[in-house]
């Protein structure tokens, strides 16, 4: 509990001082490989546990904006167990601040597997889509990415905007073996959106993301369910200690692509990430779009947009102030 409230006591907006300086006291200290572009900046941060052919993932970047302060307060309830904010002005972080903190408890628990720190997911993965470009060589022994990303307590995706990410057989194959902890009850769902997996999906067979327990992510009234959230480590733990044996059934070279042309963000489809790419949409692409997509994920995009529209000078000017000479000397 102590690591978990100070981790969320961080605001980690993408190349803001305190994604800098969280990455610093609670991932450096695992010896990281930091995986580079061709340009030396650091996409992801890198540990390996064994040799599980397992990606798990998580994002260190949150949706504060780019001038909040490095550090926030935040409330407990031991009552509910709920983690939450009450000043009403900036999210919580548990997107992906769950996550992440899931994924050092289940090194430190020797759960093997590799273990990916992705940087600006919620920039429109930028951190993941580099690896897919630049370190395919790496990801393609992986047969699973499974992330811990997803809002709610009870979903194993299995469609993103980029389509089929997973077979049902592999997602009912994890969703029942969460589920012999008793208080679990994940299931399969197909109303995913987006998070780093999906930039996977054309090179990992069994892609998804799972519900971590946060909720109304984004916005100040984000939640944590902690209660959940140990309960989803004491079941990982337990099943994954060994080792990961689980349907490979989809084929990466396949993509089914649920959203009539838009949503992946592979190389092959175009989901608008930003408000340029909503401006360059021709009108009734973007009617097609709205009809075709699930509600949540139109409301997600909107709240994006907006969140872009009011921070876009400070976003550009504080992207140039991250340092990345640090991890330079870690190359795969």
């Amino acid at each position: 509990m102590k690591r978990l409230q100070a981790m969320l006591t961080y605001c980690r907006p993408h190349g803001g001082e305190g994604e800098k300086k969280f990455v610093e006291r609670f991932i450096k200290p695992y010896r990281p490989l930091a995986m580079l572009d061709d340009k030396g900046e650091v996409m992801a941060w890198c540990v390996r546990v064994g040799d599980a052919p397992v990606l798990w993932s998580g994002h260190v970047d949150t949706m504060h904006k780019p001038d909040a302060p490095a550090k926030q307060s935040i409330v407990y309830d031991e009552g509910c167990g709920m983690i939450y904010k009450d000043d009403k002005v900036m999210p919580l972080g548990a997107d992906n601040g769950a996550g992440v903190w899931l994924l050092l408890e289940m090194m430190d628990a020797g759960v093997p597997g590799t273990y990916l720190f992705h940087r600006g997911e919620e920039r429109g993965g930028i951190g993941s889509s580099g690896i897919a470009k630049h370190h395919e060589a790496f990801l393609k022994p992986f047969k699973y990415a499974i992330a811990f990303d997803r809002r709610g307590t009870g979903d194993v995706i299995t469609e993103q905007m980029c389509g089929v990410c997973c077979s049902d057989e592999f997602a009912l194959a994890l969703a029942a073996l969460l589920n012999t902890n008793v208080a679990m009850d994940y299931k399969p769902d197909n109303t995913g959106s987006f998070t780093d997996t999906a930039n996977y999906i054309g090179i990992i067979p069994e892609c998804t993301n799972v519900s971590v327990g946060y909720d109304n992510e984004h916005t100040p009234n984000e939640t944590l369910d902690v209660w959940h959230l140990m309960q989803l480590r004491d079941a990982v733990v337990a099943v994954f200690k060994t080792g990961i044996s689980l349907p490979v059934v989809r084929d990466p070279s396949i993509v089914v692509d649920r959203w009539g042309g838009f949503g992946s963000f592979g190389n092959t489809y175009d989901y608008p990430l930003c408000a340029a790419e909503v401006l360059d949409m021709p009108f009734k692409d973007l009617i097609k779009l709205v009809k075709k997509t699930h509600p949540e994920d139109i409301a997600e995009l909107i709240l994006s947009l907006a969140e872009e529209a009011s921070v876009a000078e400070a976003v550009e000017a504080n992207d140039s102030q991250y340092e990345e000479k640090d991890y330079a000397q870690y190359r795969y």
